[in-house]
Order: C-alpha cells, then structure tokens, then sequence
C-alpha cells in the first residue's frame, strides 16, 4: 500500500468473515464455584454458514495455548452486512467446571473457515465455596482505617478486631451486594496492635 513493500493490501470480505466487535463481563466478575457469570457480546456476519460462538476461562492471555477451559457454547444466526446482534448481558458462563484462581475470559467466533478472537478487558475470579474473604487495609486520618473487604457477591461476611489474635470482636455484619465492601474503623485510643479477620457466615 502506498508503494510500502511491507505492506499488503487485503481484498473485502464483504463481512464475510464473522466477527465480534464487543464482548463484556457485565455482572459480578467474584464468584464462587459454580456460581454464573454475566457477559454481553456484539457480533456480525453475511455470510451463510453456520457460527459457532464459543467462551473460554484462561490463565493467560494467549488463545493459541489450547488450555482455555469452555464455559458456554452456541449457534447464533447470521446478521447480514448491514446489521449488528448482540446478546446483552444474557451470556451466562457456568463455572462449575472451573478450579478456583484468577482468569482472563475471551470469545472466539467461527464459520468452519475463519475464526476470529476478542477478550473481555475484565477478569474474572473463581473463589472455592468456602474461601475466605480478602482484606486491604488503609490508613487515613489519625487512627482510621479503610478496610476493604473482596468476596462473592451475596456471601454474607462478619468483620472481626482483635488486639492478640486470640480474643476477637464482631464489628459488623454485612450480605456484598457486589464483589467489594469498604468499613471505615477507628481502634480506641488504649489499643496499640489492631487486626481483623473476614468471617463467611454459612449459608442456610
């Protein structure tokens, strides 16, 4: 192109190769074991032959690797050149499968010939049933402290203080509305050690 010899001009496809122009992790990306994830995705394709949509959970940003592990599969029909589907925060991806860790999410979409790749910019953590919560504390003014609480959204937590890791008190209680929860506290002026603990309270 442009008398550059490294370059190549490639010829239109017409949208003939399907491709996927955005995808989305759109609800909690904390979750438990077996618990759904939410995602959306936008795509086109005027061609005529059948796609396959598929999703993988990775640790790793390289599809080429093969050791994704499929969360959800399907058929979606052609757009045509003109228009653009989308499933919008209706993919759900099962996890049941899924070990716990840290994972990047992405799509592929295929017509038997071409396959085109696209991650969501937003990774996703599998937390066992029974993992604890995980804290961060900040210091702000004075004696306060900004704790921070990361756990699976509807997982009710009780944060607990303790001055010798031995006796510990319940400070509050609290269902995560999302995957993270912040608790402002201030250890009375006597105490010279301060530590908390995230407690999951079992589920009925």
């Amino acid at each position: 192109m442009n008398g550059n010899p490294n370059r190549t001009q490639l010829p239109s496809n017409n949208g003939t190769w399907a491709n996927i122009i955005k995808f989305n992790v759109t609800g909690a990306n904390v979750v438990a074991v077996g618990d759904s994830i939410n995602s959306s995705l936008y795509y086109q394709y005027a061609g005529n032959a059948s796609l396959t949509l598929s999703i993988y959970l990775v640790q790793g940003l390289n599809p080429y690797n093969m050791n994704g592990t499929l969360a959800l599969q399907l058929h979606p029909s052609p757009t045509g050149a003109g228009s653009v589907s989308f499933y919008n925060n209706n993919l759900t991806l099962n996890t049941a499968n899924i070990s716990p860790g840290k994972y990047a999410v992405y799509s592929t979409i295929t017509d038997g010939v071409h396959t085109r790749y696209l991650y969501a910019p937003e990774p996703v953590t599998i937390m066992s049933n029974g993992q604890a919560p995980v804290l961060t504390i900040t210091t702000l003014q004075g004696r306060q402290l900004l704790i921070g609480v990361a756990g699976v959204s509807g997982r009710t937590i009780v944060l607990q203080t303790s001055s010798d890791l031995v006796n510990w008190v319940s400070l509050v209680t609290n269902t995560l509305a999302s995957s993270n929860w912040s608790f402002t506290n201030t250890p009375a002026g006597s105490t010279t050690k301060s530590f908390y603990r995230g407690m999951l309270v079992e589920q009925p």
